[in-house]
């Protein structure tokens, strides 16, 4: 995603502006985590922006817009049990503090009058909202005698009937076909008339409006009274704080989501005289008594059928499974493609042609399996394991790995695996608009090896099928920055000589051997243990990674004819903005990034522990282990955009 800075501010805004307008008429063209990422973007660049001065407008004809009779506000959002436990915090709550879950619903919010039968959505100006009254009576079933004069609710379409009424089927006002439930239900309450879709829609209620409240003393009390007054399904729970835990809420949301659409969980307070103490945002208006749990993974889950597996070899042999489906209409994208992550986890999951999966957007974003409805039959998991006792790429035999989690080519000049090994060494150097596909094609030009794609010539590309002068120039460009030179720790890793080692292992290896041995290294003199020797038995699984790579990496030397550039010699400033800083990264890799970092006093480790500062990610809304264990230990976890900004690194 596009990253913006206060200099582009103005075309975020209209960014954020369309986005909602498009998901507020039921036709969104983006997943709602990439739009809360532009939204939080904005919150970065500026806090106090009008933008979060008021509710999410929603464009009403005229002759639907009215004034709300009392306001409907929107909930404050966290993404992360950290943010959550930050919430706890601020209201000074303690471990036996009570609260109740309930579903965030993913509809459209619905203010009811249940006296007189009126009903409004949210949008618009400040208390303003769309005119739903005649659409809510002709939803109704059941009028139900109850002591409320307005509720709160979301007129949303159940799983069940969504499944027997809309699922699969073109709509009979548009013949277009019925997209996701969120949209179809924007879209029944957006028409003028109504029609008769409207009867397979529910209004569940979950609030009434602040002076009733005073019947009441706790939530908990409230919410049973309205789901048995209005005969709906008892979808809350009552949790002592420390109780609340990060699976405690998954489970909710696996559970809640297989009856509704749901996008996150919703967390009270129970006891009502804090709503009253706590009151609301001073600008917003928005309730602090309560806040939406949005974890990236808490998305819309679809069902599919797998058409096939393909597979695809990695540097290391180990042929990778992506699992073709039928293509899944989330309603704002197409989602195909997931990853089967390896072949163990495809073979204990009964995965191949014909077998039912629940997919998702991780993320709102990267296609997920989540789990598998109904396995393939025995005779499409035979066909699928019988293939694969060659390699797809070269037809070698394959073998399991010693833990039984990935299937190897045994073949180390396997096409697949050297095509894998080429797009890691370019990707590692930094090459720029050099993918896999035009790697793929070079290589199927008979440019197999590394060195043959280094100095591969103008002429040559040029007659390379679907190369122009573009491309081979790009290619060239490329070519010539990485003969120009590569630093020992990054050309370490891009040769993929020494297993399981990246650059920062290099680097920390290279910074310890002593200044003698780093002469001998830079003229591919030094060697260590042989591993047939009775030292190298003694060495750690790292340092026997190096004895066994050193000379397979001078070869690599060689070969290619790549330079290794002289380390520069250090000008950090330990008193820098990034002193005493311990920092990881997640998602992308940035040599200038680490070099600030460096020369302003910070470090940069591998993997996150207790003693990390700071992980800086591509995307706050991804996930990841690294994300994960930040979040775990409390670990502030930052985008580029935000360390730019903060420690005046210019991107």
């Amino acid at each position: 995603m596009e990253n913006f800075s206060t200099q582009n501010k103005d075309v975020l805004i209209n960014r954020i502006k369309y986005y909602n307008q498009t998901y507020r008429i039921g036709h969104p063209e983006i997943s709602d985590a990439e739009y809360d990422q532009l939204v939080d973007q904005l919150k970065r660049i500026d806090p106090n922006n009008e933008w979060f001065q008021h509710i999410e407008p929603a464009i009403i004809p005229n002759n639907r817009k009215r004034t709300l009779p009392v306001p409907m506000k929107s909930l404050n959002k966290v993404k992360s049990m950290s943010e959550l436990k930050k919430w706890y915090q601020s209201l000074g709550l303690t471990q036996t503090t009570g609260l109740v879950c309930m579903p965030k619903f993913d509809g459209l919010s619905l203010l009811c009058n249940e006296i007189t039968g009126e009903a409004f959505s949210r949008g618009g100006a400040e208390n303003e909202g769309q005119d739903c009254t005649a659409h809510y009576q002709d939803m109704l079933h059941i009028k139900h005698k109850n002591g409320f004069q307005y509720t709160y609710g979301e007129f949303v379409i159940s799983r069940a009937n969504w499944h027997q009424y809309f699922q699969g089927k073109n709509s009979e006002l548009t013949g277009e076909p019925f997209k996701s439930p969120r949209n179809t239900a924007a879209g029944l309450l957006n028409r003028d008339n109504p029609c008769r879709y409207l009867q397979y829609a529910t209004f569940f209620r979950y609030g009434i409006n602040t002076p009733l409240l005073k019947n009441y003393t706790t939530f908990y009390t409230l919410i049973e009274d309205i789901c048995t007054i209005f005969n709906q399904e008892h979808l809350y729970g009552f949790y002592h704080l420390d109780e609340l835990t990060e699976d405690v809420l998954a489970n909710l949301f696996k559970e809640w989501s297989a009856l509704y659409p749901i996008d996150g969980i919703v967390v009270y307070l129970n006891d009502l005289y804090l709503w009253e103490a706590i009151g609301r945002h001073q600008t917003t208006g928005n309730p602090l008594y309560a806040i939406a749990y949005k974890h990236p993974d808490f998305t819309e889950t679809f069902e599919t059928t797998v058409k096939d597996i393909t597979w695809k070899a990695s540097k290391s042999g180990a042929l990778k499974p992506v699992v073709n489906i039928e293509m899944v209409d989330t309603g704002d994208c197409n989602m195909e493609n997931p990853t089967g992550y390896n072949a163990g986890w495809i073979n204990d999951h009964e995965i191949a042609k014909g077998a039912k999966i629940l997919v998702t957007r991780s993320g709102g974003v990267i296609p997920k399996i989540l789990s598998v409805i109904e396995p393939a039959n025995e005779t499409e998991q035979n066909d699928l394991w019988d293939d694969l006792t060659e390699c797809p790429h070269c037809q070698s035999p394959t073998r399991w790995n010693e833990n039984g989690i990935e299937l190897c080519c045994t073949n180390p000049q396997c096409d697949g695996r050297l095509l894998a090994k080429a797009v890691f060494f370019y990707t590692t150097c930094g090459a720029e608009n050099i993918g896999e596909e035009t790697l793929a094609k070079i290589f199927k030009a008979g440019y197999t090896t590394i060195p043959q794609m280094l100095n591969v010539t103008y002429g040559q590309l040029i007659h390379i099928d679907g190369f122009g002068d573009g491309i081979a120039n790009i290619i060239l460009d490329n070519n010539q920055r990485i003969m120009q030179g590569v630093d020992a720790a990054t050309l370490m890793q891009a040769s993929d000589c020494f297993t399981g080692v990246g650059k920062i292992k290099a680097q920390k290896w290279l910074d310890e051997i002593g200044q003698e041995n780093i002469d001998l290294f830079y003229k591919q003199q030094y060697i260590l243990a042989s591993p047939d020797s009775e030292q190298f038995k003694q060495l750690n699984k790292t340092q026997q990674a190096f004895a066994i790579g050193l000379p397979l990496f001078y070869q690599f030397v060689d070969d290619t004819q790549i330079p290794i550039l002289l380390p520069q010699p250090a000008q950090d400033n330990q008193n820098g903005v990034c002193a005493n800083m311990s920092v990881c990264m997640s998602g992308f890799r940035d040599a200038k990034i680490e070099q600030y970092i460096k020369s302003e006093g910070g470090t940069i480790v591998s993997g996150v522990s207790k003693k990390t500062t700071h992980l800086i990610v591509k995307d706050k809304a991804a996930t990841s282990s690294k994300i994960n264990k930040a979040l775990e230990l409390g670990v502030q976890i930052i985008d580029i955009d935000e360390f730019s900004q903060k420690y005046g690194f210019c991107i």
